[in-house]
């Protein structure tokens, strides 16, 4: 169904942006279209959105655009994780939903800064029900 593409350098990232207690990272992901396989269609677009993300800016070479309203990706500190009893897998098991959107409200609710800055992520995805799942789902 979806397909991440991370960039070099995502674990220091990772670790630049989040401080226990204090902050966790959710970079801004760029959401690509994918008919086929997503991960082989969404590499050629790496050097398109790289320059989107530096200018906070859609690209016009690529058909997508940036997820503000979801998270997808999300590093936080294990003791937060924790704090705020991570996912509820009795309420979303492991298929793909709005797990991601319900651990950042918990870390929000327990004082924690939700960090966003622009990335060169992209996620390709396959237009299908599990893509519409946060249109039908209250948190």
């Amino acid at each position: 169904d979806v397909s991440i593409v991370l960039p070099a350098g995502f674990v220091e990232d990772v670790l630049r942006f989040t401080a226990c207690g204090v902050t966790a990272y959710t970079p801004l992901v760029y959401k690509v279209a994918a008919e086929g396989r997503g991960q082989q269609q969404a590499q050629p677009a790496r050097e398109a959105v790289t320059a989107a993300a530096a200018t906070g800016t859609s690209s016009s070479r690529v058909k997508g655009g940036w997820m503000y309203e979801r998270y997808g990706v999300i590093g936080v500190c294990w003791s937060d994780y924790r704090r705020v009893g991570g996912h509820d897998s009795k309420r979303w098991g492991y298929r793909h939903g709005a797990e991601d959107v319900q651990l950042v409200v918990g870390l929000q609710k327990a004082g924690i800064l939700i960090v966003r800055p622009y990335s060169s992520i992209i996620h390709a995805f396959r237009r299908n029900e599990q893509a519409s799942f946060y249109e039908r789902t209250t948190i």
